[in-house]
């Protein structure tokens, strides 16, 4: 399966949608939902704040772009020994991506959680249930 779209107006998660499943309007709203809780931290930074939203941004992008890579290659070598012998190295580089990207949510999500406590008593449960949806 190719991911290249030929419309020049396309953008890399219109290939991901279309491919993929992966709705552009939940990316969309997971990263809107992150800035309104960032919104919500009356007492941090706001470069700090843009600095948190660009780190959530890019670990998201990043575990897709490995997520779709992962998916398309392990696809293709699922049955043929052969190909899973000469790309196995490359599907757990991917697998190792996504979980990065994992740990990077993990630590941004403690990073929000500690700059909430600063400012208001909150619910641990909620402010990851925020981050999530």
């Amino acid at each position: 399966m190719q991911v290249t779209n030929n419309d020049p107006s396309s953008t890399f998660i219109d290939d991901v949608e279309q491919h993929s499943g992966i709705d552009r309007a939940v990316l969309k709203e997971k990263i809107k939902n992150f800035t309104e809780l960032l919104r919500s931290i009356k007492h941090t930074d706001d470069r700090k704040k843009m600095l948190w939203r660009e780190i959530y941004e890019n670990a998201v992008t990043d575990r897709l772009n490995a997520c779709l890579m992962y998916t398309q290659l392990a696809a293709g070598v699922l049955n043929d020994l052969n190909l899973h012998a000469l790309h196995g190295q490359t599907i757990t580089k991917y697998i190792e991506r996504m979980s990065r990207a994992n740990d990077q949510l993990l630590k941004l999500a403690e990073l929000v959680a500690e700059a909430e406590a600063k400012d208001v008593p909150f619910n641990t449960d909620e402010m990851y249930n925020k981050i999530a949806s």
